[in-house]
């Protein structure tokens, strides 16, 4: 049997020792609710869908800081997490793409009746390019499920300058945090992914001259490149498949980067004065943003796109 990575599942148990690296967090998105076998817990907004065979699971959506509290435990006592942290930002002008959050899945996660802190991680804001030279995306910040032992996904990198005078590309963060892409002048200077235990394939490099990397895969080397794409969720959010961690993709001149499948960011087109400020990371996906294009006669630069957010889910069968 194969779970979500494509590899064979394996029941994980907690891992000790994952410390907690904190990260930006945004407002609590408040609901809850209780569910059948036993369970009674709240936290985060709730919902319930059935999967095949037949199981119906109840989920719990942390758009932001909050805690999981179970009140009840049902029947085998146990949930699984997953944990998806904040996108980079792009750089500009005529720079990289920000790196994907890293998303982690755990299953088997012992519970008692207590309450759990989950706390998520922002995306990265791109400064103001106030020069040419332009300034490093921002980082990603990482999420964290406080099961006992701490389970963490690694925000993204933010996307390197266009020439190199501020900086290269963001290294991801450790735990599964892609690397942001390099700017068209500055082809060596990408960031390195970071796999995880969890993800031996997740957090991949950003691209030479282009997009930052997904979380699944490394961004392309290419002018203006597309950003990587992000990891492939089989069946855990309503039972549907759905991407995270995309990268965000590069700018360079006219040359338009779109974003990686999983919430990157697009680039708009390399040059004003068409007003080309990078896409946004799609929220809650831990997307990477774009990069921004570059001022024509005495416009100003335009800002790279911000990295989306992360989430936290949690679910368990409950019918």
């Amino acid at each position: 049997m194969m779970n979500w990575l494509g590899i064979p599942f394996i029941k994980q148990k907690p891992l000790p020792g994952l410390i907690g690296l904190g990260g930006g967090a945004t407002s609590l998105a408040v609901g809850g609710g209780a569910g059948g076998l036993g369970w009674d817990a709240t936290g985060g907004t709730t919902s319930e869908y059935t999967a095949p065979p037949g199981a119906v699971y109840t989920l719990h959506k942390f758009t932001g800081d909050g805690t999981f509290t179970v009140n009840s435990v049902g029947s085998p006592g146990v949930v699984e997490a997953l944990v998806i942290a904040g996108g980079g930002s792009g750089s500009a002008p005529n720079a990289g793409g920000g790196g994907g959050g890293g998303a982690i899945h755990v299953t088997g996660i012992p519970v008692t009746a207590t309450g759990y802190t989950m706390t998520v991680g922002g995306g990265g804001s791109c400064p103001n390019p106030s020069t040419d030279g332009g300034t490093p995306g921002g980082d990603g910040g990482p999420s964290t499920a406080a099961f006992g032992s701490n389970y963490i996904a690694g925000g993204g990198g933010g996307g390197s300058t266009r020439n190199g005078t501020g900086g290269g590309g963001e290294d991801g963060h450790p735990i599964g945090g892609a690397g942001g892409g390099s700017g068209y002048d500055n082809t060596g200077a990408y960031g390195e992914g970071n796999p995880t235990p969890y993800n031996p394939t997740g957090g991949g490099r950003g691209g030479a001259e282009g997009g930052g990397g997904g979380a699944g895969v490394a961004g392309p080397s290419d002018p203006g490149a597309n950003g990587g794409i992000g990891v492939l969720v089989e069946e855990f959010v309503d039972n549907t498949a759905k991407r995270f961690g995309g990268g965000g993709g590069g700018s360079h001149h006219d040359h338009s980067g779109s974003g990686g499948a999983g919430g990157g960011g697009a680039c708009p087109g390399g040059t004003s004065p068409a007003g080309h400020t990078g896409q946004a990371g799609e929220a809650n996906t831990g997307g990477g943003g774009s990069g921004g294009g570059r001022g024509r006669g005495g416009e100003a630069n335009c800002l790279g796109g911000n990295g989306g957010s992360g989430c936290i889910y949690i679910r368990y069968i409950s019918a």
